[in-house]
């Protein structure tokens, strides 16, 4: 199992064992799925199983999805184990800020949030500082605030991409953009594809913007 994880489902009583299984969850941690209810309550277990896949959370039982401190661990080591966190997490600030701040380049745990927490401006501004694409997931309120804006292309320039119609007609949000990645540009309003000051921001940020133009 250490070598292939999935595996584990093929292991018989061994599935009973935490060595068998925190080798098989370390190689692919969905194997949790085919854990001994026992080893799916084992919270060593299921956290390695957590680091490796945040998905994994999905096997563990009711009792520890909801269990604030455990979920808490758990989206620490990756956010996309906010998916299967019990509904009160998923609205729990802290444990949201926690999963955003997780290095993740799909920029995923802000999709898991509740609707409060993606339109609570401090949450969407913690996650887009450490992620710029997490302001796909905000609310329209938030993907339409220029200040969330701002720090979202700061982080990267692409996540212009997410922002409002509005924002994308915005000298400063685009110049902001092109500055943290010239390929942002694409994303402008036709309006600013042409705008000199955004151009000069484009190419001196990476002279292949030339070819855009």
């Amino acid at each position: 199992v250490a070598s292939n994880g999935r595996s584990l489902a093929n292991v018989g009583e061994h599935r009973s064992s935490e060595a068998v299984c925190l080798a098989a969850v370390q190689n692919w941690g969905l194997a949790l799925e085919h854990a001994a209810d026992e080893m799916k309550r084992n919270e060593t277990v299921v956290l390695a199983a957590c680091k490796h896949d945040g998905f994994a959370l999905a096997f563990a039982p009711p009792e520890l999805r909801a269990s604030r401190e455990f979920v808490l661990s758990a989206v620490k080591l990756s956010g996309k184990a906010l998916k299967h966190a019990a509904a009160q997490l998923q609205d729990d600030d802290e444990v949201v800020i926690a999963a955003c701040k997780v290095n993740d380049r799909r920029a995923l745990s802000l999709a898991f949030a509740s609707e409060r927490c993606r339109g609570d401006r401090a949450i969407v501004n913690a996650a887009c500082k450490e992620h710029g694409y997490s302001i796909q997931y905000a609310s329209d309120e938030l993907r339409a605030d220029k200040d969330t804006a701002m720090i979202a292309v700061a982080q990267n320039g692409y996540s212009l991409q997410y922002v409002s119609d509005a924002l994308k007609n915005d000298a400063d949000v685009v110049l902001a953009a092109v500055g943290h990645g010239f390929q942002a540009l694409n994303f402008a309003a036709p309006a600013l594809k042409n705008d000199k000051r955004v151009c000069l921001a484009a190419v001196t940020a990476n002279g292949r913007a030339l070819q855009m133009l």
